[in-house]
């Protein structure tokens, strides 16, 4: 090797080097705006949320990946089986071919990709190190964040009204209560992990994120957070006692907040509620094109739904049909996020 190609050699190997160090810190950024929500810059109108950065992010992950695979070699992609959860892959799998052979209205199908490859680049970027701690300290400890920007953004969500929900700087309360849902036992899992000021900051930021999921009135919230601390409570013992803790402060909370109870109560009976029953209309519509088509469906995401229940359904056709579904399939990704966090944690 001339001295021509040894310094080049280098120079490509700090070129990689650098490139993965600015890849991680934009992906890092990325999760920042996922737990303390958007920011937007008065003067200018320029806005950054957490779903814009980490999209950019991805391309420039990909194209990490290919320079050191061109300039150092296969072998120091850094990728290992780990770094491709084959049960999420092989689902994407299947719902790429439920849109061939064409991929008309696909906008959903796109949510899902980027979701599905941000998943693989955080299992990749944080798989070495204290990496995976400190993504468990921002997917557990930050949102408490998110509801001090709420109350300050909003004062009168305090008043325990249905008309005032906690939702800001989220896109909606529902998204609001699922990502609360999501984090609080993450921040469980800190708790028990981690020692001194951290621990204590966490625990504020836990009571914060209760909170906060008490003002957003979200029933599937509620639902998803049970499942989820009866899940982490049988995989990891110490945690049993947190998760029996905030049962109890749950169930007190159900039972002192009026407008919870009432919104809680309504599962019970679900043909009460015209927005609960219209959702089980749409989803017999639904399992009806799941039997007409039993091995991959119509095809994946909402405006395929749409246009497989449109016989079923009268005013399918009108904008804002299952507007929900949108708002949770942009949101997929951040759900991936903590599934790659409570992994790479163990």
């Amino acid at each position: 090797m001339t001295a021509i190609e040894a310094d080049g050699s280098k120079i490509s190997a700090r070129l990689v080097e650098w490139w993965g160090k600015g890849v991680f810190a934009f992906l890092c950024f990325s999760i920042l705006l996922l737990a303390v929500g958007r920011f937007e810059f008065p003067l200018s109108g320029a806005r950054f949320s957490a779903w814009s950065v980490s999209r950019t992010t991805f391309f420039f992950w990909l194209i990490w990946k290919i320079l050191i695979w061109f300039r150092l070699g296969r072998r120091n992609l850094g990728l290992n089986k780990n770094s491709f959860p084959l049960a999420l892959l092989a689902f994407f799998a299947v719902v790429t071919a439920s849109l061939l052979p064409d991929f008309h209205e696909a906008d959903d199908y796109r949510y899902l990709f980027f979701a599905v490859m941000h998943c693989v680049m955080v299992l990749d970027l944080f798989a070495e190190g204290e990496r995976p701690k400190l993504l468990l300290l921002f997917l557990g400890l930050l949102p408490g964040v998110l509801v001090i920007r709420g109350i300050l953004y909003n004062p009168s969500v305090l008043n325990f009204s249905l008309v005032n929900r906690f939702g800001y700087p989220l896109a909606h309360a529902n998204s609001a209560g699922l990502l609360f849902a999501m984090s609080i036992p993450l921040a469980l899992a800190v708790i028990a992990s981690q020692k001194g000021w951290v621990r204590g900051v966490t625990a504020a930021s836990l009571a914060a994120q209760f909170t906060g999921l008490i003002f957003t009135y979200s029933r599937g919230a509620w639902l998803a957070c049970l499942i989820s601390l009866l899940g982490i409570s049988l995989i990891e013992s110490r945690l049993r006692k947190g998760v029996f803790a905030l049962g109890l402060l749950g169930l007190v909370v159900f039972v002192a907040v009026a407008p919870l109870r009432n919104r809680l109560m309504t599962l019970i009976n679900p043909n009460a509620d015209e927005a609960i029953g219209n959702r089980l209309r749409f989803m017999g519509g639904a399992v009806t094109v799941g039997l007409e088509n039993p091995l991959l469906g119509f095809g994946y995401g909402r405006d395929r739904l749409r246009e497989g229940v449109k016989k079923e359904v009268a005013d399918s056709g009108q904008l804002g049909f299952i507007p929900t579904v949108i708002t949770c399939i942009r949101n997929y990704w951040l759900k991936l996020e903590c599934w790659a966090s409570v992994r790479l944690c163990g």
